[in-house]
């Protein structure tokens, strides 16, 4: 049986989360109405997702949950951490997966 390469994984989750950002921020800036997309900002609504979704399964994405817990623990994050009340929100709740 092959070995997991979770450095790989946590590398293209991390250019997903890159290539979301440009693709959102292009689109901001087609259409008609425009909006800032800020890069931490994507960063860390995109880590949060995958690590509510990943921690259903903990044992099995431990370095990837490791990965996004130190993305959300950078301070330039904070500022919208303080923001959205994470408890409040049901949005991840609705995907199935």
């Amino acid at each position: 049986m092959l070995k997991r390469n979770e450095d790989f994984e946590c590398e293209a989750l991390h250019n997903a989360i890159d290539h979301l950002y440009l693709k959102l921020r292009n689109a901001g800036t087609l259409s008609k109405y425009t909006f800032n997309v800020n890069r931490q900002e994507i960063m860390c609504l995109s880590a949060y997702a995958f690590q509510y979704i990943l921690n259903r399964k903990q044992s099995y994405h431990r370095g990837i949950l490791a990965y996004f817990k130190k993305i959300l623990k950078d301070n330039q994050l904070n500022n919208l951490n303080s923001i959205v009340d994470w408890k409040l929100s049901l949005v991840f709740d609705k995907i199935i997966f």
